[in-house]
């Protein structure tokens, strides 16, 4: 019984990977995110972590380090991944694998192509403002040819209604909202975890902590 169980329907999904990448400056750990570039088709202006599509064969990983090179215009060997963090599953069709990341030596560079601008944001203030939480609602619409005569009750079925968790965190002037933050929201608690830790080995090497 050495099977790993998959996920029903995944084929169907689009595929992307991408990294939660911390930087160490000024004595503390920061999150890298980026400001899309407005030339995008996609989200242009919106805040994001670097990443995007697995290609098709692509380990997830792989996937994840390549997007933010690209990104960030750094080198495979200053991307460090500490771990995988949770799956993120949209409502809408899509299938994001995160993971937490240390970059070493980054310099505040980006692909003009790609991003506007990077925020560097102290992983502190997420761990002391909690984000703000609104609710979007999901109802089942049928494709007008849906075979109502073959389910009881026909148009009358009654669906099964569900609803998700849109996140917002207000950071100064900046909005980092929808699957940005909710990933991230997701994911404090391991980098609480990474960061518990790393601060016990500073202390027993004699280093500075957080």
């Amino acid at each position: 019984m050495d099977r790993i169980p998959g996920m029903i329907g995944i084929e169907k999904y689009r595929k992307y990977a991408l990294t939660l990448p911390l930087v160490f400056k000024a004595q503390q750990w920061h999150l890298i995110f980026e400001v899309r570039a407005a030339g995008l088709r996609r989200q242009p202006g919106e805040i994001c972590f670097p990443g995007g599509r697995v290609e098709t064969g692509e380990e997830k990983q792989s996937a994840a380090v390549r997007e933010t090179c690209e990104e960030l215009m750094v080198s495979p060997e200053s991307v460090e991944i500490i771990k995988p963090l949770d799956v993120f599953v949209s409502p809408f069709d899509l299938i994001v694998f995160p993971y937490l990341a240390r970059l070493k030596d980054y310099k505040g560079t980006y692909s003009t192509d790609e991003v506007a601008r990077i925020l560097e944001i102290p992983v502190r203030w997420f761990l002391e403002y909690p984000p703000e939480i609104y609710k979007n609602r999901i109802i089942t619409v049928p494709e007008e040819n849906f075979p109502y005569d073959k389910i009881p009750g026909g148009r009358s079925y009654p669906w099964n209604r569900g609803s998700y968790d849109v996140v917002f965190y207000s950071w100064k002037e900046e909005t980092i909202w929808g699957m940005t933050a909710a990933i991230l929201k997701g994911s404090l608690p391991m980098i609480r975890e990474f960061l518990e830790s790393n601060s016990r080995e500073s202390q027993k090497s004699g280093g500075r902590i957080l």
